[in-house]
């Protein structure tokens, strides 16, 4: 358990380390996993009683699904996900698994 709790709390950290606070949005992306849970406890809403995370982005492009707009970041599968995913408008992407190839904007 305390792993656990510690895994959650550096996400937390790193999240607050990126500008990422109340009423702030982060999606998620993943197949079922730990990871994803562990994401999905450090977000701000953990924190602060404010904030959102949004289960799933879409892979149908921009603003196909209501989870895409304003995403402040995204924690996405592995690299094939953030490939599929790359035009939402996201901030910051946050790989679950893997290493994805340096891409700029």
């Amino acid at each position: 358990m305390n792993q656990y709790r510690q895994a959650v709390d550096e996400i937390a950290a790193g999240l607050r380390a990126l500008g990422i606070g109340k009423g702030d949005i982060v999606a998620l992306s993943s197949e079922t996993r730990l990871e994803f849970y562990l994401a999905d406890l450090g977000h701000p809403r953990q924190w602060f009683g404010g904030g959102g995370s949004v289960p799933e982005l879409s892979v149908q492009g921009p603003g196909a699904h209501h989870g895409n707009r304003g995403a402040c970041a995204a924690f996405i599968e592995d690299p094939t996900m953030l490939e599929a995913l790359r035009q939402a408008p996201v901030r910051q992407w946050i790989l679950l698994t893997g290493r994805a190839a340096a891409h700029s904007r």
